[in-house]
């Protein structure tokens, strides 16, 4: 099994730390990781507006690598870290192997238009960047890397 919780001090100088889960890239990973971010993220006592996001946003990442990172029948793995990101964020990151994607430089569909006029496609990334308070991707050692912050302080969020 591909289980694995250890930790990993943030790429900053905060001291702060992430606890992490590997699982397959499969759909049947999805309801741990959603256990595992939301546990986490009540256990920071996060407004329930801000665990809606959270849940709703991650939800819409993990789908995404699971759907579309690897090709079909590729047993790839994702790791899915959280936690505190300094004094007043809660992040969540997600990394895998697949086909490098960036979701920050896809074309937003346009939420004006008329389901019968939009392109397939893209709704899930216009959510995440609407919901999330920040993301940050790179591609790095041969991995997708998306980190989505999330305000503590839900009177601070957007």
């Amino acid at each position: 099994m591909y289980t694995t919780p250890w930790r990993l001090p943030l790429p900053t100088s905060s001291g702060w730390a992430l606890t992490w889960l590997t699982l397959p890239a499969r759909r049947e990973s999805l309801d741990k990781f959603r256990n595992f971010v939301l546990d986490a993220a009540a256990s920071l006592a996060l407004p329930r507006d801000v665990l809606g996001k959270v849940d709703l946003v991650l939800e819409e990442v993990l789908l995404n690598v699971m759907d579309y990172a690897y090709v079909p029948k590729e047993n790839g793995s994702m790791d899915v870290g959280c936690g505190r990101a300094g004094e007043r964020l809660f992040r969540f990151v997600v990394r895998d192997q697949g086909r490098p994607f960036n979701p920050l430089t896809q074309k937003l569909p346009d939420p004006t238009k008329g389901i019968e006029q939009r392109e397939v496609g893209g709704m899930g990334v216009f959510l995440t960047r609407q919901m999330a308070d920040q993301l940050h991707y790179r591609h790095e050692g041969g991995r997708n890397i998306l980190e989505v912050d999330f305000k503590i302080n839900a009177s601070s969020s957007t």
